[in-house]
């Protein structure tokens, strides 16, 4: 079923960063289908086979909410606390692709966020997703022609100074209005920066 989408767009750049925002007015309800584990530190997606864990890293579940501070990555620090995981949880944790993270997104009459009740406490700011634009350049597709316009304008820009496709990784911030956008994840040689974006990390995994 086609996905009706109010949006508006912007492109910046913070210290240097590219960042493409598209601010995000009108999504889709979640699916009734999410069950808070026995211990509430996990919220399993039985629609998408996926489980996530409720806190940002950084963050600990106390009660029912998510208490400390949420800490911000690198996208290759992200990359090495999810590798970490198996040895301390015993479970294979990962970073979530940009289409999962959007499926957590919520719809209400106060506008588009991330349930606060599954996910508590959760800050505004970018999240890392797993896909660069090279992992998944049919996500543009989705979006309404002038977004896609502005997303591939944005990475067309990055190109022109030297970067990759492989270099630009697509980020959300759970915000109200939610924003979605693509930045530099340090791996590009080349392009408008050099300088990895600092971003928070949910981490997700696959059901058994």
């Amino acid at each position: 079923m086609p996905r009706t989408r109010k949006q508006k767009m912007l492109i910046r750049v913070e210290k240097g960063v590219l960042l493409l925002v598209l601010v995000l007015s009108s999504f889709p309800a979640l699916a009734q289908d999410y069950v808070v584990s026995s211990d509430g530190s996990e919220v399993a997606d039985h629609k998408a086979g996926l489980v996530w864990r409720r806190c940002p890293e950084g963050m600990t579940l106390k009660g029912n909410d998510c208490t400390g501070k949420a800490q911000k990555f690198t996208y290759d620090e992200a990359t090495k606390q999810a590798a970490s995981q198996p040895a301390t949880t015993g479970a294979t944790w990962r970073l979530p692709k940009i289409r999962e993270l959007m499926g957590i997104v919520k719809q209400s009459e106060n506008g588009s966020s991330v349930d606060h009740a599954l996910f508590p406490s959760t800050p505004s700011g970018p999240f890392w997703s797993n896909s660069t634009y090279a992992d998944d350049p049919s996500f543009v597709d989705l979006l309404p022609p002038n977004a896609n316009w502005g997303v591939t304008s944005a990475v067309g820009v990055n190109k022109h100074f030297g970067g990759d496709d492989s270099g630009m990784t697509w980020i959300i911030d759970f915000g109200n209005p939610v924003q979605i956008g693509v930045t530099s994840n340090g791996h590009s040689k080349g392009g408008i920066t050099m300088n990895p974006h600092p971003a928070y990390v949910r981490l997700v995994r696959s059901t058994p």
